[in-house]
Formats: structure tokens, sequence, C-alpha cells
């Protein structure tokens, strides 16, 4: 398979006469900055490389409010615990410099305020701190300090604060006189993104745009406005049947870039005046997902990543006005072509379920099958670029990559419905798409490999002890084995969050039991390959280790492959390559 240079992660320069982005190009990410040159500032320059003093995968960038500074998000060596590091953006000021020179604290990129830097630091025992940092000397202010507090937004002493459990998440508005709730509590409802206006309204009411379902089934973009202890709130866009899926507004206030996720996970990207209210007709992308919006002070420049099933990841710059595209790489990889479509089948309890189905050219009729579960389960498998199906699809085997309930992109009742004692039906929805594969002609019964990533593993481990007569082999990557021995070690914060979607280790603790693999693993008995990054704190490497090693133990095969230098996602091309071909090769021995 062919060496791809993805690029993604972009940040527009206030005046959109530069853009900085991450490229991965061997080794682990970086982040690099680009000029944009010629008449309609669409032709970009040379690469060069933003030097910092710490080997690991690069996962954000920033300019500040004045593009003086360039803020860079690393996981150092891979660990999950973030460091935050300032350089310049003038080429001739090669320094750099952490934000928080703390081993034991992950420091998480925000936003800026001007030239301040909004970061937010993570205790070991997943407290949050909140903190606006002067770059230049390194003193800082903390703004906020609370368990599951997450800064999204901060302007002129006024903060947005996203606090609660997974799929429970509120917005929080704080300034030096009040502190309020956007939104009446409601149970089920999301509200986790929003932007601070830079102009105040005529009588000092503040204002802002916030992601939010409260209310409704699907995500949309509200404007709110804060007078004294009132909050108001009006709806600015909103589609029916699909979901805002990520937004940004101009500095100046006058432009929001909308994203939209829409047809089984497709995207379309619109233009919101923010005066008038007036929406732009869906501009065209070329390819069918986008994400990470970043827009330049005057909404003249717009970056995002684009990606598609021949497409790796790729920073496309864009000029609203005239709907004119430049990719920073003009170079498409050669993919090998693949039949693709959206595929949707009913669950036990007839609740519709889809996904995408990718097969080899060259397939007909019922052959070997791997079905690939995403993570989350708050995440959705999208029509993108997957690093790892080329390499599979060239051996033959088709791919069938499902979005069970639990998933987001299909409204709040569906992302809720795996909650807690509800996962039971999660689990059962394996082989309902197990059954619909095999009745279509697309999977022969004998020969069906069960994998999927974070999530996705652990529905691996649970359906490969539940369902053993359906699965020829079995590839859980960074899955919990058990519930209960992932709430006991992983990152408190992470395990706190999780109480809302798995349920409470304590008071729950025997639903948690019931729910996991390893009180019946002695079950499985398929050949077990458990893919694991050596630095993963999320998911600890023991979930694999301990399964694999109880399987050994009764002469099933099975071994772990732990990825030295990787976290819970795995970064270089090199093992992302390495990934692939051990997963291939695997399936080649078991599948026939």
């Amino acid at each position: 398979m062919q060496q791809h240079r993805p690029t993604f992660g972009a940040s527009m320069s206030p005046t959109g006469s530069n853009v900085a982005h991450i490229v991965n190009d061997g080794g682990y990410p970086h982040a690099v900055q680009r000029h944009l040159q010629g008449p309609d500032r669409l032709e970009v320059s040379e690469a060069r490389t933003v030097e910092l003093p710490v080997d690991g995968p690069v996962v954000a960038v920033r300019h500040s409010d004045d593009g003086a500074w360039l803020a860079c998000e690393v996981n150092p060596h891979g660990s999950e615990h973030s460091q935050v590091w300032i350089v310049s953006t003038d080429p001739a000021d090669t320094q750099a410099h952490e934000v928080v020179a703390d081993p034991d604290r992950a420091a998480h990129l925000v936003c800026w305020d001007g030239d301040t830097l909004v970061v937010s630091i993570l205790d070991e025992d997943g407290r949050g701190e909140s903190r606006l940092v002067e770059p230049a000397s390194g003193q800082y202010e903390v703004v906020d300090r609370s368990m599951l507090g997450q800064l999204v937004d901060a302007h002129d002493g006024a903060i947005l604060l996203r606090t609660g459990q997974r799929g429970q998440q509120r917005l929080l508005f704080r300034d030096a006189e009040r502190e309020l709730d956007l939104y009446p509590h409601e149970r089920d409802s999301v509200t986790d993104d929003g932007r601070l206006a830079h102009e105040r309204g005529p009588d000092g009411q503040w204002r802002a745009l916030v992601r939010t379902d409260h209310g409704g089934e699907f995500a949309r973009l509200d404007e709110v406005s804060i007078a004294g202890d009132t909050v108001s709130t009006r709806v600015l866009a909103e589609r029916e049947g699909c979901e805002l899926d990520e937004f940004e507004v101009s500095l100046d206030g006058s432009t929001a870039a909308l994203l939209w996720n829409v047809r089984g996970g497709r995207s379309e990207l619109q233009l919101l005046d923010t005066a008038t209210g007036a929406m732009s007709a869906p501009i065209h992308l070329p390819e069918p997902v986008a994400s990470g919006p970043s827009i330049s002070g005057d909404g003249g420049r717009l970056a995002l990543t684009m990606e598609g099933l021949g497409q790796p990841q790729t920073v496309d710059v864009i000029d609203p006005r005239s709907k004119r595209w430049a990719p920073i790489d003009h170079v498409r990889p050669d993919v090998t072509a693949v039949l693709h479509d959206l595929v949707e089948v009913d669950s036990h309890d007839g609740l519709g379920l889809s996904g995408w189905l990718y097969r080899p050219p060259t397939m007909r009729g019922p052959g070997p099958l791997m079905l690939w579960f995403h993570g989350g389960p708050e995440a959705q498998y999208r029509p993108g670029f997957d690093f790892l199906f080329p390499t599979i699809l060239d051996a033959g085997i088709t791919v069938f990559a499902p979005n069970v309930r639990g998933s987001t992109g299909f409204g709040r009742r569906f992302a809720h419905a795996d909650d807690v004692e509800r996962r039971w039906d999660g689990i059962a929805d394996v082989p309902a798409i197990v059954t619909a594969m095999v009745e279509r002609g697309i999977a022969d019964p004998g020969r069906i490999c069960m994998a999927g990533r974070s999530y996705g593993g652990y529905l691996t481990w649970t359906a490969l002890a539940r369902y053993p007569e359906l699965f020829a082999c079995g590839i859980p990557v960074c899955g919990m084995s058990s519930l209960v021995t992932f709430y006991e070690n992983t990152e408190p914060g992470i395990a706190l969050a999780a109480h809302s979607k798995y349920g409470h280790p304590e008071r729950d603790a025997r639903l948690l039991e019931e729910l996991s693999a390893m009180p019946i693993i002695d079950r499985v008995r398929v050949p077990v390959l458990a893919i694991h990054g050596g630095e993963d704190t999320n998911v600890p490497v023991s979930e694999s280790t301990q399964a694999v090693e109880a399987l050994v133990a009764r002469g099933i095969e099975a071994r772990a492959e732990v990825f030295d230098g990787e976290g819970h996602t795995f970064t270089t091309p090199e093992n992302l390559l390495r990934q692939a071909r051990l997963m291939t090769d695997f399936m080649t021995e078991h599948l026939g």
C-alpha cells in the first residue's frame, strides 16, 4: 500500500494570509506553517516546520487573535498526558515555551482570547483547572477549578464552561457578576460548544453562539443573550433530520461556518450571516467528509480538513465568496478502487441501524467479512478515509462498518439508546447485523471476523464471549475486556465522565460485571488478536493482556500486540501500516 501524507487540523491566521496545520509524513505528526499567496491568496508556499523540543504527535494548533503566536498541543512520546507549547509565528524566532511544565498533569489547548492563551489542565484526580496564560511571561490566572469542568471559550473577563458527564453536558456562562446555566436542566440533552461574541450589545448584554440539542432531537445553532440574570435564546440555524456537527465564527462576528452531518455521515458546508440570519446554499465539498473549520478574522478565508474513501485527510482552503478551493497538497494517492454503499438493517427490536459497506472490486457473492465497530460509542462511522481498509480489501476481505445504537449523528434518542442497562440492546445489535450480512449474501457465515477499536473493542470482546458460534476470529483494538477493571485503572476523569454512559462503578457493580467479557471469557473459542497502545491510559493495556492470558491458559490461540510509543489513538504511518498488515495477515489465516 502506498504511503500517504495526511494533513489536518488547520488554523487560519486572523488576516487570512497564513495557515498552520498538522502533517503526518513519517514518525509522529508535526505542525507546519504556510503562507497563502497569489492574487486570490489561494496559492500555498512551501511548509515551514514548527520546531518543538518534545517528541510526540502534535494533535492541535491555534493562532492567537493577533497572529503573533501559535499554540501547539502535543502528546509526548505518544502518551495521553498532553502538553501545550507556544511559538512565535516569526520565522526568525524559533524559541518554544511550555505552558504547564508538570509531567503529572495533562494540558489541553482550548482557544485564544486576544493574545492570551486559554488552556485546560487535568489533575490526576480528574479535576479540571482552566487558565488564562500570558504567553511571553507564562503568568496565568485560574478562572475555574471543578470536576468535569472544561472551558470552551473566553473573552474579556467572561467564560463559557462545559460541565457534566457524557451525554448530559451543559454550558455555564460566568463573568465577574454572575454564573448562569444557558438552558434549564433537561435529561439526556447536550449543549457542548459555544463562542462568545466580541462585541457587546447596545445595553451591555453578552451574546454567544451555541451548539445544542436542548428541546429538540438534533443539534442546531442557537443565539444566546445574557442581560443581567436573564438568559434568552433563539434558533439561528437548524435542519430537519440532521445534526450540526461543528461550527466556527470569524473574529469580527460577521460569519459562521457550519458543518452539517447528513445522509449517513456525509458533510455539508453552509455559511451564516450572523447579523441577518441568512444562510448560504450548501457549498460543494471536494470530498464527502469535512471537519475542523477555521475561519479568518473577516470571514474571507476558510480552512477545512477533507477526506474521502480514496483521499486521506487533507487541508483545503476556500474563498467563501468565489467558492474556489485550493488543496494544501495536490497529489492524490493511488488507492484501490472499492465498491461502497450505505446499508440499512433492522436490529432485534426493529430499531433501524446503518453502516458503510466496502467490497473488493473482484468480490462476487458471499465471502470473508470483517465487521468493524467504531469507538465512543458517541461517534459515527462516516465515509471518510480509513488507513486500515485498503490493505484489508486488497486481500479480498469485505468490510462492514456499522453504527450501532449509541452512535451520534442520528439524534438524541438513538445516542442514548444504549445507556447503562440498555447496553444489553446495544450488544444484541451485533448478532442482528451478522444475520443481515449473511441473509443478503454478503458474508459467508463461517468466515466472519468480529473487530473494533476502543468501545468497538469492548463490543468485540463481549460478542466473542456471548456469540462464539457467529465468528471465525476476533480483533479487539484498545478495547475493554471488563468494565469493572476499566473503571479501576482508567484515568479518574474518564471514569467519572463515563457514569452516565456505562453505569456507576459501585451502584451498578453487578451490571458492569454482567456486561463484561472477562467473567465468561471461557466461552471464547476462536483465535483472537488483541492490539493495544503501550501508552494508553484511557483504556489501559491490561484490558487486552488480562483477556489474552486467560485465553492462552485455556489453550485458545490468542496474542496481544502492544505498540510502544502509541496511546489510545495510533498516530504514526508506520504503526498504522503495521496494524493493517497484522490484521490482514491474521484474517487471511483464519478466514481463508
